[in-house]
């Protein structure tokens, strides 16, 4: 992992003044991504929805592909492909029929089951687009964030934590940051 090497000063100079000279830009969005993973400052709402889609989104277009081959595989063969009938189960689907009109009526009940799923993807898209409208509009100022940045690290230098910028590594820093979410959470 990248913040396992990179001292704090380097990773603030990236975020907060755009220097890039000990930092590349694509390696900060990385070491920013994992402090944001390891701290679990992310937002969760957000992820959640981001998952929800593509959950469905996988959803949709496996159950696509798998209708469409049972098709083609009964058009050229005329017979079912029995082997991989169990494959609808796992999303909900149960073929309890013997005959191949049988299972033509299923598939077409799996298209249609589907069509639902579509309209709830669909939803879940304007809910995560609506999300990230109101996200913007609540945005802070790079100084405010910077401030907030930096206001928290002296706050758990005065706590106790020994923190050195020109030392500790962003892992470093993103391990204190959690062991101090976590302790406050726990005291709630």
């Amino acid at each position: 992992m990248i913040y396992e090497e990179v001292i704090i000063k380097d990773f603030i100079d990236s975020w907060f003044n755009k220097k890039y000279n000990k930092l590349p830009k694509d390696f900060f969005e990385i070491c920013y991504n994992e402090y944001i993973d390891t701290t679990g400052l992310f937002i969760s709402e957000e992820f959640d929805k981001v998952g929800y889609i593509h959950f469905l989104n996988n959803r949709i277009y496996c159950i696509k592909y798998m209708v469409a081959l049972h098709k083609l595989y009964i058009e050229n063969l005329d017979e079912l492909l029995l082997e991989f009938i169990d494959c609808f189960e796992q999303y909900g689907y149960f073929f309890c029929g013997k005959t191949k009109d049988e299972f033509i009526i299923f598939l077409t009940e799996v298209e249609q089951g589907e069509l639902i799923q579509k309209s709830y993807l669909d939803a879940a898209m304007k809910e995560l687009e609506q999300l990230r409208k109101e996200k913007k509009k609540d945005n802070r100022s790079e100084q405010e964030v910077r401030h907030s940045f930096l206001t928290m690290i002296h706050s758990l230098c005065k706590i106790g934590y020994k923190i050195d910028i020109e030392k500790n590594t962003v892992e470093d820093l993103a391990l204190i940051v959690k062991k101090q979410m976590d302790e406050t959470e726990k005291y709630q």
